[in-house]
């Protein structure tokens, strides 16, 4: 068995074992929780190790590949997938982005605490080729929603028009591209391109 299915069937045991020593049934529980090392305290290992896997890492040919296959894409994805890749942001991150947190001046991305996994806000900087499809995705965004504010990144499709984009129609898109790329028999790509 794979080791997060072997944690997840743990949990039951563990909660199992939780009721019948608050039923009185027994002294306590065999199946320990890990314990994070705070306060000057040693981490203690729980009943099985928890196994986390590195993540792929594509090479400098599949990465050539993955920017070419993206340059044959919209410009609103041309636009994700440069961003994404000069500022390594991950999925949520890049689908919240804001016309406002731009600072084209100086090349800068203000990601905001909430948008971000560790509810820190940061800046992170992108390159000449962003700048250059970020300026005319906003050109081409006002002539097709009429509005420069708000969620940078919104839905052309008939269904969902003007709408934000969300996370999961990024993914899509992204693995478009990777299949485009020669890549899709590799591990699977990382959700913001870089995780």
């Amino acid at each position: 068995m794979a080791n997060a299915t072997i944690q997840q069937r743990l949990v039951a045991v563990r909660s199992f074992y939780e009721y019948l020593v608050e039923d009185g049934l027994r002294e306590q529980n065999p199946v320990r929780r890990g314990q994070a090392g705070r306060g000057g305290r040693r981490p203690r290992q729980g009943l099985v190790r928890h196994i986390e896997q590195a993540p792929w890492i594509p090479n400098e040919d599949v990465w050539q590949r993955i920017l070419a296959a993206g340059a044959a894409e919209s410009l609103r994805n041309r636009l994700m997938v440069t961003l994404a890749y000069d500022g390594a942001l991950r999925r949520e991150e890049l689908v919240q982005l804001d016309v406002e947190d731009f600072e084209p001046t100086h090349r800068l991305i203000h990601l905001r605490a909430e948008t971000t996994k560790s509810q820190r806000a940061r800046e992170v900087a992108f390159g000449t080729t962003s700048s250059q499809l970020f300026v005319a995705y906003l050109r081409e965004r006002r002539t097709l929603f009429g509005r420069i504010d708000g969620p940078l990144f919104r839905s052309a499709s008939n269904r969902n028009y003007g709408a934000p984009l969300s996370p999961s129609i990024w993914s899509k898109t992204i693995e478009r591209v990777a299949r485009s790329a020669g890549a899709a028999g590799c591990p699977p790509i990382p959700s913001g391109i870089c995780g």
